[in-house]
């Protein structure tokens, strides 16, 4: 089975292109060819990558739904803070309720 490549257009940074040239001489393979297996060999780190950078993107939101569920399933017996995920911040909070 052939393995499905597309091509396209990058930009790289001038020691990066030299680096990878050196590599496509050494192996006697094209450099986009070169450059196509290094990013194929390191996918699983691009993966791993992006998943951590999602949950990190998520995690003020996480944390406000599991907040949220607690205090649905009544595991906290207490109302969400006004303005609910957009509260104010401690300071504005106290200064709201005197």
């Amino acid at each position: 089975m052939a393995i499905e490549r597309t091509r396209l257009t990058i930009t790289i940074e001038n020691e990066a292109l030299q680096a990878f040239r050196e590599m496509a001489d050494a192996a006697g393979i094209s450099l986009g060819k070169t450059i196509g297996d290094w990013c194929a060999d390191t996918v699983e780190g691009a993966k791993f990558t992006t998943a951590k950078l999602i949950e990190a993107r998520n995690a003020p939101r996480k944390a406000m739904d599991d907040f949220t569920a607690a205090r649905d399933s009544r595991q906290l017996d207490m109302p969400l803070p006004p303005g609910g995920r957009h509260a104010a911040s401690g300071a504005q909070a106290r200064r709201q309720r005197a």
